[in-house]
């Protein structure tokens, strides 16, 4: 087996895998999709594709990572599996190219943060007659400021990558997610008390199937995946930094259900303060950003509460940029021969030039529109509802027809347990037949929708 860095502990891998989930995916872009597709019945189908696609994919993801010890295209190019294929390596490259891009709207949104951050250092959430919820339209406008910003998250997690695995990312995740949990938690109690709680729930939980369109359908799958980072490398690469005795579905089921618990979760934390401040659900992208600062005010210790949640808010933005930049950190390693600290540079100096278009989305480039959709928008949804399904579906179909019965076999069973016995055999099924057949359905009717 091709020796590679290794995350010391479980509970460390736990942390960095929860923290790419959980992240901006599910903190910052599941309220806002669920506000704009209507809410309980694209919170089941959000629910569903996450059982039904997204954790037989993440188990494939970290199996292609765990048995060839490379990045998403090192693993396509396996040659005990592929010979002198390249074929297989498109779908990889698919996949650098949408972690590149989605890093760098990751950057600056992240940017957002730290200028939360800030404001909540200065006291804004709570000052008497301050209206917080107008911070983050202030900020949108202002390019120069963003970027300054995005410059400054860039900075903070290339040099938590250039670390390494086990003292930069495994360290910094093992610190600052378990905080994120116990504030989390603060924060669901306070808003079930809200007078908007109830038409909340309503909303979250009763699913009005007449609001589900098409579109929401594609949207639901996009956000499974990406909420799960599928299809950018990521957890192709933190799977080939799992020690050889670690067995994959326990591992991917932890995974999957805390990241679509804390999902829910916060939707009942946002949800409350949307409806109880009147804001409007359908906001969009700045959602989380117009209500969050809005309950701080109303908190005995709104100031401390209102400064800690961003702050962890930014562990968990940075837990998610730290993931997609180390896929690309590998892939520059492994196929490029790169450094580790020169592969990190690289990966920062393409981001920061991509993160200019984001950047400027809401000023310069604000014009640039497709029906209601601005820049930022038009990009995330480009990159999540067509080329991730696309990347996924390869590496579904890579692992049920090159990776050898008998390899797939060992890595998934324990022979303790016949449970895992059929447990395989569902997973098998599911990656040769299932999944593919749902993947491609809902990708044509994807074009339908674009097209027609």
């Amino acid at each position: 087996m091709r020796q590679r860095a290794a995350f010391q502990s479980r509970f460390g891998f736990y942390m960095a895998a929860i923290g790419s989930a959980v992240g901006l995916g599910t903190l910052w872009r599941f309220p806002y999709v669920t506000g704009v597709n209507g809410g309980g019945a694209f919170v089941l189908l959000y629910i569903f594709f996450v059982a039904a696609i997204g954790l037989p994919a993440l188990i494939c993801e970290l199996m292609l990572g765990k048995l060839t010890r490379f990045n998403i295209v090192g693993a396509f190019k396996y040659k005990p599996w592929v010979g002198t294929e390249k074929k297989w390596s498109w779908f990889g490259l698919l996949g650098i190219i949408a972690s590149f891009v989605v890093l760098s709207y990751y950057t600056v949104v992240s940017g957002w943060v730290i200028h939360f951050v800030i404001q909540g250092i200065m006291g804004r959430f709570t000052e008497p007659n301050s209206q917080p919820g107008n911070i983050i339209d202030q900020l949108t406008v202002r390019g120069y400021l963003q970027v300054l910003l995005a410059s400054v998250h860039l900075i903070i997690t290339t040099s938590i990558v250039a670390r390494g695995v086990q003292n930069g990312i495994e360290k910094t995740s093992r610190i600052f997610m378990p905080i994120l949990f116990v504030i989390m938690i603060f924060l669901l109690v306070h808003s079930l008390f809200l007078p908007g709680a109830p038409e909340a729930l309503r909303f979250l939980f009763y699913p009005d199937f007449a609001k589900l369109t098409g579109s929401a359908v594609i949207e639901a799958l996009g956000h499974a995946l990406f909420t799960l980072s599928l299809g950018f490398g990521a957890m192709i690469a933190y799977g080939s930094y799992l020690r050889a005795e670690v067995k994959l579905p326990s591992e991917a089921v932890l995974v999957a259900g805390i990241d679509t618990v804390l999902a829910l979760c916060t939707g009942v934390i946002i949800f409350p303060i949307v409806f109880t401040a009147g804001v409007d659900s359908g906001t969009g992208p700045a959602l989380l950003f117009k209500t969050m600062p809005v309950i701080f005010g109303t908190l005995p210790l709104g100031y401390w509460v209102g400064l800690a949640f961003f702050v962890c808010l930014y562990f968990a933005a940075l837990s998610s940029s730290i993931a997609l930049f180390e896929g690309l950190v590998a892939y520059l390693m492994d196929q490029r021969n790169l450094k580790r600290p020169q592969a990190a540079g690289v990966v920062s100096g393409v981001s920061f030039i991509l993160a200019l278009i984001s950047a400027f989305s809401g000023s310069s480039f604000k014009n640039i529109r497709i029906g209601e959709r601005g820049l930022l928008e038009i990009i995330d949804q480009v990159i999540i509802n067509w080329m991730l399904p696309v990347v996924t579906l390869g590496i579904i179909l890579f692992v049920a027809t090159k990776v050898p019965e008998d390899v797939k076999k060992k890595e998934f069973v324990d022979e303790t347990s016949l449970v895992t016995v059929r447990l395989y055999l569902t997973w098998l099924s599911a990656v040769k037949y299932l999944v593919p057949v749902l993947l491609v359905i809902l990708f044509l009717v994807q074009v339908i929708i674009a097209f027609l």
